[in-house]
């Protein structure tokens, strides 16, 4: 929290040199503060969960903010990930890896069936931030996840359509809806 209390303080502007500071890097830290003290009263008697929440947070602020500033998803944090996240399901006692593994294939097919078939929607990232996300979310989990994603999406662009800061025509930076659906199919699922 000391980074929202500086930027209130100081203003929202760099102390050396006056220059504005965005207001969206006031949200990222608030927001991850958020999230993290959330997790923990969520999951304090469970570390690994915790630890887990952690990480999605962590690789979900990363992503998210990749997307909607480059949209692209970097293949070597994904990969990073998706390592991260297997060891952490290794030690979860309800962990399958067989299904786990058909699980997350049936998926990434079925999503890049669906990329192919529509020839947009769904980018190569999205696909593959899915994939990781299946390990640790199963099968119902990530289709869960899948429809709660969307449906924000869904408002978001009604929303942005109404305001006239998006058109049909403008890509839509789909990481942070699948972060966001993610972590709460994520925290029902293991609280």
């Amino acid at each position: 929290m000391i980074p929202v209390f500086s930027y209130i303080i100081q203003k929202g502007r760099c102390l050396i040199c006056q220059s504005v500071i965005p207001f969206y890097y006031l949200l990222i830290e608030f927001s991850t503060g958020v999230l993290a003290v959330f997790s923990f009263f969520l999951f304090k008697s469970q570390p690994l969960e915790l630890l887990i929440a952690w990480t999605l947070i962590f690789f979900s602020l990363i992503f998210s903010l990749t997307d909607l500033f480059y949209f692209i998803l970097p293949n070597s944090l994904m990969l990073l990930f998706l390592v991260i996240i297997l060891l952490e399901c290794w030690y979860l006692d309800d962990f399958n890896w067989f299904h786990s593994a058909l699980n997350s294939i049936f998926i990434l097919f079925l999503l890049l069936s669906i990329s192919f078939v529509t020839h947009e929607g769904l980018g190569g990232g999205d696909i593959k931030f899915y994939f990781v996300l299946s390990w640790l979310l199963g099968f119902q989990g990530i289709l869960v996840a899948i429809i709660i994603s969307c449906f924000f999406a869904l408002i978001a662009i009604f929303i942005s359509r109404k305001r006239l800061f998006f058109s049909l025509n403008d890509k839509l930076p789909f990481a942070p809806f699948i972060s966001l659906g993610a972590f709460l199919v994520f925290c029902f699922q293991r609280y």
